[in-house]
């Protein structure tokens, strides 16, 4: 009985404590709305200027296509059965005897 409730405890304690946060930061704009002193904050640019973003994007997508071929090209090639039932792909590949995966 116990090894439920915390777990629920931590979500629903977890989950009011954020609500109060936004519900506070809320209420305090409000007021600011109200008395007129309301100035919204400018967004600082988020990372490295000029094509930061489309650099590092375009590195980490490399390496995830590269880990994806290499996973079907280096698989185990007797034809496991988990490797047909995970990668229909390279199995369509080693069933029609293609080189090339």
């Amino acid at each position: 009985m116990a090894g439920t409730l915390i777990p629920i405890f931590g979500i629903v304690l977890g989950c009011g404590i954020a609500l109060l946060a936004i519900w506070t930061e809320y209420r305090r704009d409000r007021a600011l709305i109200e008395k007129g002193l309301y100035q919204p904050e400018k967004p600082e640019l988020a990372g490295p200027p000029d094509r930061g973003f489309l650099v590092s994007g375009s590195i980490l997508g490399g390496i995830g296509i590269a880990l994806v071929v290499s996973t079907f090209c280096f698989s185990n090639r007797q034809g496991d059965k988990d490797t047909r039932i995970y990668f229909p792909i390279y199995w369509r590949c080693t069933t029609n005897s293609l080189s090339c995966c």
